[in-house]
């Protein structure tokens, strides 16, 4: 497959963080706002088509491996890095319950339960 222009990506991130917000489940929990807008910003490039592996947010049959190894699992992966995913997804200065809340975020979009994160 051909690699999209980058103009097109962040577009269709930038969609994809305004859809994801106010209509998101997580709405109206602490920081669901600025999860959606990290998906939007910095994970939905690879995300929203799976580029370079990733799993697709919304398509669970992409998740379902990744789900059965938990939460914590996932959110470690991510904060760490994996596969092709720089740690943080590339943006050294999230957080780790920023980190938390859009993999939550995403995982729960495509057919996870997971509790939402809280500050320890």
């Amino acid at each position: 497959t051909r690699a999209m222009p980058r103009s097109v990506s962040l577009h269709l991130a930038l969609v994809f963080a305004l859809m994801a917000g106010p209509a998101s489940a997580q709405s109206g929990r602490p920081g669901a706002a600025e999860a959606a807008r990290t998906v939007g910003i910095l994970c939905a490039e690879c995300h929203v088509h799976g580029e370079r592996g990733a799993p697709r947010t919304g398509h669970a049959q992409d998740w379902a491996a990744r789900l059965g190894r938990g939460r914590e699992a996932l959110v470690a992966r991510a904060i760490a890095g994996f596969g092709a995913m720089p740690p943080r997804g590339g943006a050294a200065d999230l957080d780790d319950l920023a980190v938390a809340r859009a993999v939550v975020l995403m995982a729960n979009q495509s057919g996870a339960r997971f509790a939402w994160p809280a500050p320890r």
